[in-house]
């Protein structure tokens, strides 16, 4: 009776570990979502059974099996000793301790699920009638969920993703706007489920061999079930226009291919043929594709284009640079968030300013766990590809099942394709992609138990003590998530508050949540952005603003006490502070400029530090830096303000000599950047009316807009035809009916009776397309305008704009919190900024620009000590 009464037990809890997996892989956006609640707690309770489900299969009793701990094999053990012991001692070293014993418990979760399939595959090998791996129910369950994946991606993706951009697409061509679905956008290609692209074609890359050799097993009807699967499953990896994917096939492609020509008893000259014509089709696949053609032009590079590659340059570098800080054992699991700002080097520009992943398997352990964590890996890798390569051997190969050698090659096929892949991406945070893994491991593990080297148990003596450890150390993170958990609960209920405006129960929740788990900064974050966004933004009394902005101060060091390399935190104390104590927002500008210098408003946010400090040289020095990062910035009506009218034109003039400096000293190496640097002091002095050295600036590289532009201040509506010459006009005409947006602006001046059809094609580009405000506005402005410069010195301050921080919520593996945005406020020239933003550059990545620029700025920071909360 208590045997039966176990197994329906273990029954419960694998089927409900399992359903969590199939939740994992269907449920739209889950890495995301897992985060939230009520998933939160579903993601935890998937675990715990199945580490429970795993202690059943292992020391549970059955009628004529001895119950205990039987080894992996191949020596594979030893890895996971390693690992323990990596885990371990990056514990003590970690300097977030907590979040390295949040992310290890899933490790240790990961551990006990592996050794419970395995035990799981040992207990159907054991059993009178053994059946084919293949053919066994738990595998064609995978099976037939990997099929419904692929047909749920290519729906969300059609319905929620295509649908909706042709709908977009349709309607600007009724303007007579032409333009094409862009396949490269990451956001238009498939996401679905998991939220971004490489992630599905990592699960595919994973479901393709499973699915293949299902269909080669299947008989009748059955066969073409599968292949339809495979086919759906092929459509829905294109649609992810994954470069790491596509390496992975290719390569693990050719490696198949090169087996199939060595083990299989088809005719060599079909299985060539077939390879050679298979590598074809996917060599055509990317020289057609745009995103996958210009992999290959930026593998030479080395770092200097913008883009993908530059982003993962950069995390690259940073990687290896938090590795390096602590060699042997790492930052911890669970520190790459933390601590990214602190080591992202200057040069990075405004490219990967924020993630919680370094997007490459081997730099992200590397910078997590260190010298032991990549030993452990390489280990761990080379002893798996020996059980595989093992059961290749000719001798083993003709004991090996019919159906078990097929399998041999979906788990080869699948490990060197995704192997590949991890080069490119991290991915063991996704559960699906994990627990994928953790089943290939145990299915290679019991085919080298079945034909190489039958695996031996635990001595007697050493298994209830080994069950006893396992016991406590479940017990332990049991115990140690419970605060975490309540914490979570905490957060919700504060969160629901705020929506519903109940400010006092929202701090309280908050507070008591962070009170809980005060190593997660998230909490003191939203309290003191929330609180502060009160102060600055809401009309309330003074006195009461001034105790809204010393509490969002107070949680702010709290928040930064917690986690002291993010530079939200400090540039928002810079903000908060700057209202009544300069000099301490002067403190807080300098550290934030430390972690992440050219973000937006950082500089101008110093400036006016310093300016307010009475450092008035000082303040137009980082003014003019911010003109230089970001040239439009300098076309803002803020200029106009009384406080700033009188300063203007010297932060002009010290803009100038700084572009002026560059100019000179990138110009023997950096064509581009030259090119850039020229544009930019062009279009500065073309705005304030230094026509002489901005058409000197435009014949560098023969900018056509900003001569045009030159050509167009010598005359007007009335008279421009005969003004402009022949190859002006006809690029004007041409930039029209291509409906270029600057050209339709420029049309609207030019053709006062069309102005309102013109001005509104060229705001439906752009985006003003639901600002009928500013279009009017814009319109009024433009009446009996005899000069075209100086109806785009738009001096209206129409739409104040604060930078938003995306992703804010997901880089913090929370979700529910307000969606924060900087307290810095400026005023876009909106015509200039949104119609005749090609008129300047600004540049994402320039290494040799950000390396020059930063001679500039780092003598104007002031870094004391930060002030401890309190």
């Amino acid at each position: 009776m208590r045997d039966r009464l176990l197994q329906v037990v273990s029954l419960g809890l694998g089927l409900f570990a399992l359903g969590v997996y199939g939740w994992a892989v269907l449920m739209p956006d889950n890495h995301s979502f897992m985060v939230g609640l009520p998933w939160f707690y579903l993601v935890q309770g998937g675990f715990l059974c199945g580490v429970i489900w795993a202690i059943a299969q292992i020391w549970g009793q059955r009628q004529g099996e001895s119950k205990g701990l039987w080894w992996l094999g191949g020596n594979l053990d030893w890895v996971i000793f390693c690992l323990i012991a990596t885990l371990s001692l990056s514990l003590v070293t970690a300097p977030f301790r907590e979040m390295a014993v949040l992310y290890s418990a899933v490790d240790i979760a990961y551990i006990g699920i592996l050794y419970g399939l395995h035990h799981f595959w040992l207990q159907q090998s054991r059993a009178e009638k053994s059946q084919a791996l293949l053919t066994h129910p738990l595998l064609l369950a995978q099976g037939l969920l990997c099929g419904a994946f692929s047909i749920w991606s290519l729906t969300l993706w059609l319905t929620e993703t295509v649908l909706p951009e042709l709908a977009r697409l349709d309607a600007l061509k009724e303007l007579g706007i032409a333009a094409e679905y862009r396949f490269s956008s990451v956001t238009l290609r498939n996401w679905a489920t998991f939220g971004h692209p490489n992630y599905v074609a990592g699960f595919l890359l994973l479901a393709l061999p499973l699915l293949i050799s299902l269909a080669i097993a299947a008989k009748s009807w059955q066969r073409w079930f599968w292949v339809a699967c495979c086919s759906l499953s092929f459509i829905a990896f294109y649609s992810t226009n994954s470069r790491g994917g596509w390496l992975g096939l290719c390569v693990s492609f050719g490696v198949m291919v090169l087996l199939l020509l060595w083990k299989s008893t088809l005719p060599r000259r079909w299985l060539g043929l077939g390879g050679i014509s298979g590598l074809t089709l996917l060599v055509l696949w990317a020289v057609q594709n745009e995103r996958l053609r210009g992999t290959f032009t930026g593998l030479f590079s080395f770092g200097q284009q913008g883009g993908e590659f530059a982003y993962r340059w950069i995390t690259t570098y940073t990687g290896w640079q938090m590795g390096w800080e602590q060699p042997l054992a790492g930052q911890g699991l669970g520190s790459v968030a933390l601590l990214y700002q602190e080591f992202r080097p200057v040069w990075a520009g405004l490219e990967a300013e924020i993630l919680f992943q370094l997007h490459s398997t081997p730099i992200q352990i590397w910078a997590e766990l260190g010298l032991l964590g990549s030993f452990t890996m390489l280990l761990g890798l080379g002893l798996l590809a020996k059980m595989w390569w093992k059961l290749l051997q000719p001798k083993i190969w003709k004991a090996i099942a019919a159906e078990d050698k097929i399998l041999v090659y979906a788990i080869g096929a699948a490990g060197i394709g995704y192997g590949v892949m991890a080069l490119t991406d991290y991915q063991l945070d996704v559960v699906a992609i994990a627990s994928f893994l953790l089943l290939y491991i145990s299915l290679l593990t019991n085919l080298h138990h079945r034909y190489v080297r039958p695996v031996v148990a635990l001595k007697p003596i050493f298994q209830p003590l080994s069950l006893g450890l396992i016991g406590l150390i479940l017990a332990g993170i049991l115990s140690w998530s419970i605060p975490m958990n309540a914490a979570f609960a905490s957060s919700h209920l504060g969160f629901k508050s705020l929506r519903q405006e109940k400010l006092e129960t929202f701090v309280d929740q908050l507070a008591t949540a962070h009170s809980l788990a005060p190593w997660q900064p998230y909490y003191a974050y939203q309290l003191g952005w929330s609180l502060g966004e009160l102060a600055l933004w809401d009309n309330h009394p003074a006195d009461i603003q001034r105790t809204l902005r010393e509490e969002a101060i107070l949680w702010f060091q709290r928040a930064i006490a917690a986690s002291p390399s993010y530079e939200f935190g400090h540039s928002s104390l810079g903000w908060l502070t700057l209202v009544d104590t300069p000099t301490a927002a002067t403190a807080y500008f300098s550290r934030a400029m430390e972690l992440m210098p050219y973000h937006r408003l950082t500089l101008f946010g110093l400036g006016e530090s310093w300016f307010k400090r009475g450092e008035i040289e000082k303040a137009i020095e980082a003014i003019a830096i911010e003109f230089v990062r970001f040239p439009e910035f300098a076309m803002s009506p803020l200029w106009l303000k009384a406080e700033w009218l009188d300063y203007y034109p010297a932060i002009l003039e010290r803009t100038d000599e700084i572009f002026t400096d560059l100019i000179i000293a990138t110009k023997p190496k950096n064509q581009t950047l030259q090119t850039q640097l020229h544009q930019n002091r062009g279009a500065l002095r073309w705005y304030y009316s230094d026509d002489a050295g901005a058409a000197e600036d435009f014949s560098v590289n023969n900018f056509t807009l900003g001569q045009l532009l030159l050509a167009l201040e010598k005359t007007t509506p009335e008279t421009w035809q005969q003004d402009l010459t022949a190859e002006q006009i006809n690029t004007l005409h041409t930039a029209i009916s291509d409906n270029k947006k600057w050209a339709l602006a420029i049309a609207a001046w030019l053709y006062p009776e069309e102005a309102e059809p013109y001005l509104k094609k060229a705001f439906q580009l752009s985006d003003l397309s639901n600002q009928p405000k500013i279009l009017r506005e814009s319109l009024r402005r433009l009446k009996n305008q005899k000069s075209l410069r100086a109806w785009l010195r738009n001096q209206d301050y129409l739409r104040p704009s604060r930078i938003q921080r995306v992703g804010f919520n997901v880089i913090s593996r929370h979700l529910g919190g307000a969606k924060p945005r900087d307290f810095g406020e400026f005023y876009d020239n909106i015509l200039m900024g949104n119609l005749f933003n090609n008129l300047f550059v600004t540049v994402r990545y320039a290494p040799d620009l950000d390396l020059n620029l930063s001679q500039y700025w780092q003598p104007l920071l002031e870094l004391p000590s930060t002030p401890k909360p309190q």
